[in-house]
């Protein structure tokens, strides 16, 4: 595609038209540690497919652009990356001026899927794996003109990387692969680089009224990483830093403080995060060195009872320390333009705001990691997310593990055979698995709306779940659990989670005996309605329960939140999760269209349901739980 062309999309959105190709995505790409000088690297891109044992080739076959993986429309390019293949990138960039005084810049990726190797004028600064998480290098000082290079391998469903619900040939529950280059790519200045900021955490104690505050720097070593786990450079003193902290109407506190130490500070009067109140601080921060950044955090807590219980003596899920009855939807993040990466920002909060409209107060998100700025609309719009880890393993048959879930036997996951049903029979695989969770954890420990995480959903790629949610409340003890989601319980976490597709929600399940767990419908709903002229160009739909007409979906989804749901509440129900927000290729369960054109419910009427849904549920849970205190 020709640099400035708009792309041919199958099924365009809203969005589509108004991509820039020489400037999409322009905003900054990371809120919780924004600086004021920076340089995008999205836009026109040189690409070339090869076979995996080429190197960079003389000609590339066009232009792509990024940040949207080579098999989007959005890309320009609408081509598979096979397993065996090198996708290659190169572009040339000159950076400002203004920027001659600093002695090092930084390179950042937000996402490429799966695995890269990076080039500077032609020297290697290093690569990464994983096809989620964020990762930098450091090049020094780059006036002039230069030449960036990015080759990318991806298996696809042929390895047993995380991958999510990613399939070289989709079809069912299974969407389109993605690869290559799917967030910002950008570079910006480090006028401080020996104490260059690279982490700014926050944890409060509600109950006490204290704020604590830690500020990392940037590693300096070539290799990509994430940025920010050391506290400072090894041999050098710990730099100062002066913050200030500001609510909308004003200063609200201010301080100084040593670079990896933390700050224990009274926050009496503050006002706490809530769906209702989705209130934020902003954090801003200098170091001596001159280095500025702006961040942002709420005053909240998350948990599960925390020794309190419900009358009926059933743990809830607790916010500031207050239960709250949770009715959630699925999202999955899928967009038929950008694939995996939102067209624009814009669209990239649409789906929490239409979350919103609909009266649900948590999301659940399904099978991937989203840009940084996703979670902070979700954290600015009062959307409480929980969190899944993308899927491994080797391919499975997704119903031949919902057959052994719902009414097999109870199969040990510490267990050779159970491994082997769930595809996580790869000893380094599950190695990598459990390298990208904790890099997932902290990564998003920091953000104000995450809730909970989730390592297993339905047995794909699940082993040893007890030791996923050691490791997780290791990195993260402030937030409650959901080991597996769905089925392939082993007693642990902090959810008995239940995922049921009917008109009936039965949960008589052996998980739901244990009381010291909150009970959970992590999946419900799936009722299919396919629009006409709306619909993903696949020839065959699927859905759990299919419907003919728009009144006949709104009016058995509206049976199933008064007659299946409220009731159960009293019973122990904690928290209900819809399958989901929208279409996606061709599963047609959305309560929106794919191209988020089409309401299949009424908006009015589904908000008003689901509301009362929250409140009736809510005020059903007794008073008198034990306050939780910790927050991030």
């Amino acid at each position: 595609m020709p640099p400035g062309a708009l792309p041919l999309c199958p099924l365009p959105t809203a969005w589509t038209a108004l991509v820039d190709p020489l400037d999409p995505l322009p905003e900054y790409p990371r809120p919780r540690l924004q600086r004021e000088a920076w340089l995008s690297l999205n836009g026109p891109w040189d690409y070339a497919i090869r076979p995996g044992k080429e190197s960079l080739p003389a000609a590339f076959d066009g232009t792509i652009t990024v940040p949207f993986a080579v098999e989007s429309a959005l890309s320009g390019v609408m081509r598979q990356l096979l397993p065996g293949q090198l996708l290659w990138y190169s572009r040339s960039f000159e950076t400002p001026p203004s920027w001659s005084g600093a002695p090092a810049v930084q390179l950042n990726f937000g996402a490429v899927d799966y695995e890269c190797e990076v080039w500077l004028d032609g020297v290697s600064l290093g690569g990464h794996r994983g096809g989620y998480l964020p990762f930098s290098f450091i090049i020094g000082n780059t006036t002039g003109k230069h030449t960036l290079v990015v080759a990318v391998r991806d298996p696809g469903d042929r390895g047993v990387q995380s991958r999510g619900k990613q399939g070289l040939k989709p079809g069912l529950i299974m969407y389109s692969a993605v690869s290559g280059i799917w967030q910002t790519v950008w570079l910006e200045p480090l006028f401080s680089p020996k104490a260059a900021l690279g982490r700014i955490e926050t944890s409060c104690d509600l109950g006490r009224g204290l704020l604590s505050l830690r500020v990392g720097v940037v590693a300096t070593g070539g290799a990509g990483g994430q940025a920010g786990d050391r506290a400072c450079p090894a041999g050098t003193q710990a730099e100062g830093f002066r913050f200030r902290v500001d609510s909308k109407e004003g200063l609200v506190l201010e301080g100084s403080g040593r670079i990896g130490e933390e700050l224990t500070l009274p926050f009496e009067g503050a006002l706490p995060w809530s769906p209702a109140s989705p209130r934020l601080y902003r954090l801003s921060v200098e170091t001596d060195g001159g280095d500025r950044t702006n961040s942002y955090f709420a005053w909240r807590s998350f948990g599960v009872g925390d020794g309190g219980k419900d009358r009926r003596g059933r743990r809830r899920f607790l916010l500031n320390g207050e239960p709250l009855f949770l009715h959630g939807v699925l999202d999955q993040g899928y967009w038929p333009d950008g694939l995996y990466t939102a067209p624009t920002d814009e669209a990239l909060a649409f789906d929490i705001e239409a979350a919103r409209r609909l009266g649900f107060n948590m999301i659940r998100k399904h099978a991937k990691v989203e840009p940084a700025r996703w979670y902070y609309h979700a954290a600015r719009l009062g959307m409480i997310v929980f969190q899944d880890m993308p899927s491994g393993g080797r391919p499975r048959d997704p119903f031949v593990l919902g057959a052994l879930g719902l009414y097999g036997p109870r199969l040990d996951d510490r267990k050779p055979l159970a491994r082997c049903i769930g595809g996580a029979g790869d000893r380094k695989g599950r190695q990598d698995f459990l390298l990208e969770l904790s890099g997932m954890v902290r990564e998003l420990r920091g953000e104000a709306a995450v809730a909970s995480f989730s390592p297993f959903n339905e047995g794909w790629g699940q082993f040893s779940a007890a030791e996923a949610v050691a490791l997780i409340r290791k990195l993260d003890p402030s937030r409650p659990v959901d080991e597996a989601s769905g089925w392939f319980d082993q007693g642990g976490g902090d959810f008995a989670s239940i995922h049921r597709y009917s008109e009936r929600l039965r949960w008589k399940a052996p998980q739901l005996r244990k009381p010291a767990r909150a009970w959970f419908f992590s999946e419900y709903g799936g009722l299919a309605l396919s629009v006409r002229g709306h619909f993903w160009p696949r020839k065959k739909e699927f859905g759990y329960r299919r419907f003919s007409d728009r009144r006949s979906l709104e009016e058995a989804w509206l049976r199933l939140l008064a007659q299946e749901l409220e009731p159960k509440i009293a019973k122990g129900l904690a928290a209900a999760c819809y399958t989901q927000i929208t279409d996606v290729e061709q599963e047609t369960n959305g309560l929106l269209t794919y191209d988020r054109l089409i309401w299949k419910v009424d908006e009015g009427r589904a908000r008003l349901a689901g509301e009362a849904l929250v409140a009736a549920g809510t005020a059903q849970i007794a008073p008198g739980v034990e306050k939780g205190t910790n927050c991030e």
